[in-house]
């Protein structure tokens, strides 16, 4: 009994050194843990980093692999144009100190191909930075360029006016027999008045021309006129059709003669948006219709084009929506 009691005692006297060691040990394994768990991301972390140096290496290796095929390629056709060099002294007697000029120029060409396409594309960022200014500076030109010109021009277009010889100007009342032709072919005839003025195309001053804003759309359109009405007619054949230049801006459509040299010349007209109610496809014809108060605008391209004719159409329906 006093053994069973001695042990007793000598084991609760070492139970809080037991108990402290337990604790001691449980911390340990903890902090092993989160060493053990630092140490597996950071080796995580450095594997990824190999493989990023892995593919860099596979990356310059495969440039290089490039390179080389294409410094062989190079040197073989630098061979083959020696070669037909020799070939040609060989029949011709050429000297050898040609043969080595021929060689060199060529060799010269060769190597500045990378050469060239650097610059070509700085040159390329240069000309996108340069094209806006290009543009502003053209489109200045083509407005001064028209006031210069709209003294001149005014007084042709009188001239013409008096001569009756405008186009789109009202002519004088046809015989009985050619209006009854028109109606057949036009279905209506065009009420004429002493009084009509010049086509109101034409009517415009010169700071009409300037100003004209943002220009979006511009080429050459056959152009027909039909007054005193709101539809096209039935027999487009029969119209007296005139090739002109249209611009197209973001307020009117200006019309002129022609273009040269990049700049519009002759008769000027002006179209102004504002006047027109609707834009379309006239079916089963490669023509487009403006249609406007009692008067239509019938137009269609020089060369069948489908495409650009869609163009000319989406355009001006998209200007006429944003007014």
């Amino acid at each position: 009994m006093t053994l069973a009691m001695a042990q007793l005692v000598r084991t609760l006297v070492e139970a809080p050194t037991r108990l402290q060691e337990y604790i001691d040990n449980c911390a340990c394994g903890r902090s092993d843990k989160a060493a053990a768990n630092a140490i597996k991301k950071e080796l995580e972390a450095k594997d990824a980093a190999i493989e990023r140096l892995e593919e860099e290496i596979r990356r310059k290796d495969a440039e290089k692999d490039n390179l080389v095929h294409m410094q062989k390629d190079l040197q073989a056709q630098i061979e083959e144009v020696k070669r037909v060099l020799d070939s040609h002294a060989q029949t011709t007697g050429a000297f050898p100190s040609d043969q080595t000029k021929a060689a060199v120029r060529v060799q010269s060409r060769y190597r500045g191909i990378h050469g060239r396409q650097q610059v070509s594309h700085k040159r390329m960022e240069a000309g996108k930075r340069s094209r806006a200014l290009v543009d502003r500076q053209q489109r200045s030109a083509q407005l001064l360029q028209a006031r210069i010109r709209g003294k001149s021009t005014r007084r042709l277009v009188q001239k013409r006016h008096q001569l009756g010889d405008l186009p789109g100007q009202r002519r004088p009342p046809p015989t009985s027999g050619e209006a009854n032709q028109m109606v057949g072919t036009l279905g209506s005839v065009a009420s004429y008045d002493d009084g009509d003025s010049v086509d109101s195309d034409y009517d415009n001053d010169d700071f009409d021309f300037s100003n004209l804003g943002h220009e979006v759309l511009a080429g050459e359109l056959e152009l027909a006129k039909v007054y005193g009405q709101e539809d096209p007619p039935a027999a487009e054949d029969e119209l007296q059709w005139e090739c002109r230049y249209f611009i197209l801006f973001d307020s009117c459509i200006c019309h002129f003669d022609a273009l040269e040299h990049g700049l519009p010349v002759g008769d000027r007209g002006i179209i102004y948006l504002k006047n027109i109610t609707t834009v379309e496809k006239v079916l089963a014809s490669p023509t487009f219709v403006m249609k406007g108060a009692n008067k239509v605008y019938l137009f269609r391209l020089p060369s069948p084009d489908e495409v650009m004719m869609r163009t000319w159409i989406a355009k001006i329906s998209q200007e006429l929506k944003e007014k």
